[in-house]
């Protein structure tokens, strides 16, 4: 393929873009019809949005748990395929001025025979297709008022609240959450355990966390320069949203929203109680990393969940016979889909308990399609050359979110998403740098690859001497061609790695020198 490739894929996005209001023209003839979301999260909200941009003469309701809702903005595009944007935290009741309707309730059943959806309190709906976004909810330990999880705001500012009188802390987990949560809580006493060999294995490999723990060990912490994590009414979300009576009480295995990407900022400012009762030195590094560990028991010292004026509430045994005192442990070993309303005779699930969608995101019912974390994708995703793979993260659930609606509304088709979800693409902050990850990094989708055919290059900076200034990068070579790159700092390769990648140029001639900063590959590759 040739660079012209990107001015056809540019084309066809602007001919598909024309055609949705032929295609909507035509089918808005049809009588009315009732398309139903079930969650607030981005992923409903962004489907409930193209919803009603695709089908303005049809009824769109948005079905919430909570009282708020998840929205997109401030999108800026950094290539063709990777954007960067906010998540932000709105009133559900606004979706109403789109022409949104909304019913707040708790989804219990569905009938998906005669397309009628059950809520809590008795209340039925019918709708001619419905998209289900109900996300999912944290794994925990046990139920215990000091096993703290992260997911929505309200835990948060409850996590927040906890943190004020925390002498030490057991982090358990090694996801994006657990990286956030280290990553802003290294001027506490935090012990960080792991059953992998290195920090974010979800996302990287060991060269690459190796630069990113040196990045946290040696990193500039200036707190007076850091974002301040807005949440509004915070001081009125301190106790559950039913308490406040304007939404029904919430199921025990339902969470709100998942809760923005910058939400760890507020971490990084909270100060609490240091052994030595002068105070915690924020700019000082107090993390402790237990790797090939887990949890092998819990015991809970006292019933209530004040803590003693000597000792710890929680005494914490791992796997390797090491035994922690704590006042909190905090729980981030991933989530389970939101999905127990719906018995596997209406649905097919997968392994985990996802709802299986195809390559239109519909479900296995007719007229049900599903988007965000609650799905998995089936195998008709699977196509060779594809650089695409799931991965639970705020830039999925808003791409699946939009594409459902499309399919919903009939001008979505599964050859549109070899352009939609033709390149994985994920732009991120952890230990405060900019993480850029691009197509198969990590080698995803290669598992059956001979040895050989594979190669990957390196190069990284030194964060004890270069500071803030130090970089990572490394790309994956299959056959020759680029199938994905890890790029840590400010390395402005993200455009013509991203075109590398699709326009499947034979690289082998180039070796290691590909990375040589010396190299202008964007003046080569142009």
């Amino acid at each position: 393929e040739t660079p012209n490739r990107r001015e056809a894929h540019r084309t066809f996005r602007r001919a598909a873009s024309r055609a949705l209001f032929f295609r909507r023209d035509w089918m808005q003839s049809t009588s009315r019809r009732h398309h139903v979301v079930v969650g607030s999260g981005i992923a409903g909200v962004c489907c409930a949005k193209e919803l009603r941009r695709c089908c303005p003469e049809d009824a769109i309701t948005l079905v919430s748990a909570t009282d708020t809702c998840k929205h997109v903005q401030d999108v800026v595009r950094v290539t063709d395929h990777l954007e960067r944007f906010k998540v932000a935290e709105a009133g559900v009741n606004e979706l109403e001025t789109l022409g949104i309707d909304v019913a707040k309730g708790f989804a219990c059943g569905l009938d998906a025979k005669k397309k009628v959806l059950q809520l809590q309190g008795g209340q039925a709906i019918q709708y001619s297709k419905m998209c289900i976004c109900t996300g999912g909810r944290p794994k925990k330990i046990l139920e215990h008022p000091r096993i703290l999880t992260v997911r929505d705001t309200d835990s948060v500012i409850s996590l927040c609240n906890c943190l004020k009188t925390a002498r030490r802390i057991l982090l358990v987990g090694n996801g994006g959450i657990a990286l956030d949560v280290a990553s802003s809580l290294v001027h506490l006493k935090v012990t960080w355990v792991m059953k992998h060999g290195h920090i974010g294995d979800a996302f990287f490999d060991r060269d690459a966390a190796e630069f990113l723990f040196q990045c946290l060990r040696f990193g500039k912490r200036n707190l007076q320069t850091v974002e301040k994590f807005e949440l509004a009414g915070a001081e009125d979300r301190t106790t559950p949203m039913q308490g406040r009576g304007e939404s029904p009480a919430m199921p025990s295995k339902v969470a709100g929203q998942a809760v923005g990407p910058k939400w760890s900022r507020i971490l990084e400012t909270v100060h609490g109680v240091a052994d030595d009762k002068k105070g915690p030195n924020l700019a000082s590094f107090n993390l402790e990393i237990v790797r090939e560990a887990e949890i092998a028991d819990v015991l809970l010292q006292h019933n209530d969940p004040e803590a003693p004026e000597d000792g710890f509430p929680v005494t914490v045994q791992l796997t390797n016979g090491d035994t922690y005192g704590v006042d909190y442990i905090i729980s981030a070993t991933g989530i389970v889909p939101n999905a127990d309303w719906i018995s596997k005779e209406d649905l097919k699930k997968g392994r985990n308990g996802n709802l299986l969608v195809n390559r239109t995101m519909q479900t296995t019912a007719p007229d049900v399609y599903a988007a965000g974390d609650v799905v998995e994708c089936d195998s008709s995703w699977s196509q060779d050359g594809t650089h695409w793979f799931q991965m639970r993260l705020w830039s999925q659930a808003k791409q699946m979110g939009t594409h459902a609606a499309q399919c919903m509304a009939g001008v979505g088709t599964p050859e549109a998403l070899g352009f939609n979800f033709e390149l994985f693409t994920h732009v991120t902050k952890f230990a405060g740098k900019k993480v850029v990850l691009l197509g198969l990094y990590n080698g995803q989708n290669l598992d059956e690859s001979e040895e050989g055919d594979m190669v990957t290059y390196c190069r990284s900076g030194d964060p004890r001497t270069e500071g803030d200034a130090a970089t990572f990068v490394r790309v994956l070579l299959y056959r020759g061609r680029m199938q994905g790159a890890v790029l840590i700092g400010d390395t402005d390769l993200e455009e013509v790695f991203e075109n590398l990648i699709l326009d499947r140029l034979d690289l082998s001639a180039f070796g290691p020198s590909l990375l040589d900063p010396r190299i202008e590959l964007d003046a080569i590759f142009d």
